[in-house]
């Protein structure tokens, strides 16, 4: 089985075990593979395998996993999570470059990751949720945050549209993983609605 195929296959799994759907041969401008979509409340959380042209190797891609879900923003609130060795350049990727690590008030948490956000306060009561700290615990080193705006505007309430952004460099196989990252993405955006910043 080649390594197209048992992600395929261990992706498929994940789909029919948190009751999303696994879709292949799905291409757009990053060239994806497959992709598995899963509805919470509202929100569509899509986990995708992509191709990526290395820049220094002409012809030469690499495959890459990343978790979208799009919202509508309430009032701009942007934040990222990311553990100390990534921060600098994930400051610059979410538009944060300017803005001050914040704690958390969760010593562990404080340690193992960099929080910066658009607001202090909103960011604190973002991570005040106990699952969130659980799940960050578990996955150790997870790089996560609020990427910019796509400049769509909702119709009824004029907000803005933005999105839940996660990235791994490699393809992600393991399946208790994965389907922690969705439980992850639910419950932020659950949270994020809570304390006023999200809708559908």
């Amino acid at each position: 089985m080649t390594f197209g195929e048992t992600q395929d296959a261990n992706w498929k799994l994940l789909a029919e075990e948190i009751g999303g759907e696994f879709v292949t041969g799905v291409c757009d401008d990053w060239g994806s593979t497959s992709r598995v979509v899963y509805r919470v409340r509202n929100w569509m959380v899509r986990l995708e395998a992509y191709k990526y042209r290395t820049p220094r190797q002409p012809g030469v891609y690499a495959m890459h996993t990343r978790m979208t879900a799009n919202y509508l923003t309430n009032d701009n609130f942007g934040f990222w999570v990311t553990p100390p060795s990534y921060s600098d350049g994930l400051k610059s990727f979410f538009g944060l470059e300017n803005k001050r690590d914040i704690k958390i008030g969760e010593n562990d948490l404080d340690r193992k990751y960099v929080f910066c956000g658009s607001d202090a306060e909103k960011t604190r009561r973002l991570f005040e949720n106990t699952n969130l700290r659980r799940m960050l615990d578990w996955l150790d080193d997870v790089s996560y945050g609020v990427n910019g705006f796509d400049g769509k505007l909702s119709k009824t309430y004029r907000q803005k549209s933005v999105q839940l952004y996660y990235y791994h460099p490699h393809l992600i196989y393991d399946i208790r993983r994965l389907r922690v990252l969705f439980e992850l993405f639910g419950e932020t955006l659950i949270q994020l609605q809570r304390i006023g910043s999200a809708d559908f």
